[in-house]
């Protein structure tokens, strides 16, 4: 009877914590995915706020790409009309001239809107406008000739009035501003992001009516609503309000592939299933709670730590579209005067000998505009919010290009090159001139930091999926406030750099699925390190 009572109480508290431990099981299954799909919810909200700015300079940039081109041809008409002060220039410049700034046609008119002199093919522009006769005869000082249709050829032209009578005809090829424009364009950076990381689709709907772009993973069709499936992939999107400057504003939808959260949450089934089993054993129960507790903990902290590195990885895009925006309006501001500048001095130079001392100073002064082009460059390279076309490179090729490339500036210094590789092709797929430009950088960093008498080393190795290149050098190595702020934007510490250098070879890294960091190495010196993924090579 006491054995029949004490079989009762057991199965009793069995059925009770038989009980307790489904019921735990579910909430903690239930916990999980919510803790997942908050998770998710993050990487969209940085996706999207990353997003918001190249959007903004995006769709800006667009609508002002005629604007830009109409003011550059202004420019130099004006400053040849100047220049020309009513004299005809000899044909012989007119092509040099052309060829010197950029221009595909330039043709000098008379008082009746006769050709005199032109270089290129003035193509279907009507020299027998009205307004155009006026500013032959001095009445209008300018005209902007209308724009052919988006995506066809033709020339966009303008002309200026020239003082002694006359006018000066600039023109490009549209199709290069077009083609521009689409590299600018809402479209190329959603497909440039659509496919990284647990992106799989992205649809940006401008509000007010406004257009629709999206792109996908494998350039299929984004659907109009939310979707569980789509092509045999799980999808879990988020839609979030995007407001943004330059007017952009409107809906920018993320799908994401749900994959990841499907086996988080499957693998927390099983996990808390074999739990409840072994928690059944009376003997086992606190040491089984005590390592759920434990591995719980850690989870927590994990994602807690995830979270954080999202919104610094978001403080981080944020930092460097701004900075782009800003280098690209520097950019802008400087190049038109830069173009003044270089036009005067080829006229100088171009009229006097080579033993005139202003000869010299001509030569100077356009060897400094060249300089200043390069600097203007590399501002340029990091304002761009997209990528370039993909292909297969082989690293161990680009590497020896790059080290060719250099080793002339290293013998300067006394400082030799070794290129080292663990195997003969290394091949991924990405942006052959982003990815040769932060090799550049890292090499060029490495000799000017390195004493005399040195060597840099570029070590090339591949990890399964990923290639890392290593530049070393023996400097004198970097403090830890200088090491965590060497990739921010426009920080330098030598008085001739610009400090574009890294914050140019962590975004191509970031943009080929890898990172980039500097360590110290052992004898004195940095380890600057870049790794990347293979893709789809």
């Amino acid at each position: 009877m006491m054995n029949a009572r004490r079989l009762v109480i057991a199965l009793g508290i069995l059925t009770i914590l038989a009980i307790a431990l489904s019921f735990w099981t579910f909430r903690e299954a239930r916990l999980q995915k919510r803790e997942m799909e908050r998770t998710m919810q993050a990487e969209v909200s940085v996706v999207a706020r990353s997003l918001v700015p190249a959007l903004a300079a995006a769709s800006s940039s667009a609508r002002e790409l005629k604007e830009l081109v109409g003011w550059k041809l202004m420019d130099n008409a004006r400053l040849l009309g100047r220049l020309e002060k009513g004299a005809a220039m000899p044909g012989r410049w007119l092509g040099r001239i052309c060829e010197e700034n950029g221009l595909d046609a330039l043709a000098i008119l008379d008082d009746r809107c006769r050709i005199v002199e032109q270089s290129g093919d003035l193509g279907r522009l009507d020299l027998t406008q009205p307004v155009l006769q006026e500013v032959c005869s001095g009445k209008v000082q300018e005209f902007v000739f209308d724009w052919p249709e988006e995506g066809g050829h033709g020339l966009v032209a303008v002309a200026v009035a020239t003082s002694g009578g006359g006018g000066v005809v600039v023109g490009t090829e549209a199709s290069v501003a077009f083609a521009f424009a689409g590299r600018l364009g809402v479209s190329n950076l959603l497909q440039a992001t659509a496919g990284t990381g647990n992106v799989l689709y992205l649809s940006f709907q401008e509000r007010s009516g406004g257009s629709m772009t999206e792109a996908s993973w494998d350039g299929g069709p984004v659907p109009l609503q939310a979707v569980a499936q789509l092509r045999g992939r799980s999808v879990f999107e988020v839609a979030v309000p995007v407001e943004g400057p330059a007017g952009t504003s409107g809906v920018l939808r993320v799908g994401l592939d749900e994959a990841p959260l499907a086996r988080a949450t499957s693998s927390a089934a099983r996990r808390t299933a074999l739990v409840s089993l072994a928690m059944t054993a009376l003997v086992l129960a606190s040491s089984a709670l005590a390592l759920v507790i434990r591995a719980r903990s850690a989870e927590r902290v994990e994602n807690l730590q995830h979270l954080s590195d999202l919104e610094k990885q978001r403080s981080r895009s944020e930092r460097l579209s701004s900075a782009g925006e800003l280098s690209a309006g520097v950019a802008h501001e400087i190049r038109n005067p830069l173009n003044a500048i270089s036009i005067a001095a080829q006229r100088i130079r171009r009229q006097k000998s080579e033993e005139d001392v202003c000869y010299r100073f001509a030569d100077t002064i356009l060897s400094e505009v060249v300089h200043m082009e390069e600097i203007l460059k590399g501002f340029l390279d990091l304002a761009k919010p997209t990528r370039g076309e993909k292909e297969t490179v082989d690293m161990v090729v680009l590497a020896g290009e790059v080290v060719r490339l250099l080793e002339a500036e290293g013998a300067e210094q006394g400082i030799g090159l070794l290129l080292e590789h663990s195997e003969q092709v290394i091949a991924v797929h990405g942006d052959r001139a982003c990815l040769r430009r932060s090799i550049v950088n890292l090499i060029r960093n490495a000799i000017q930091v390195s004493p005399r008498d040195s060597t840099v080393e570029i070590a090339l190795a591949s990890f399964g999926e990923k290639v890392r290149i290593t530049v070393s050098d023996r400097g004198h190595g970097m403090e830890g406030d200088v090491r965590e702020r060497a990739f921010d934007p426009f920080f330098t510490t030598r008085a001739e750099g610009s400090g574009l250098g890294l914050p140019l070879v962590r975004r191509v890294s970031e943009e080929h699925g890898g990172w980039a960091q500097l360590l110290d190495r052992e004898g004195g010196g940095v380890n600057a390190m870049m790794e990347i993924s293979r893709g789809k090579a």
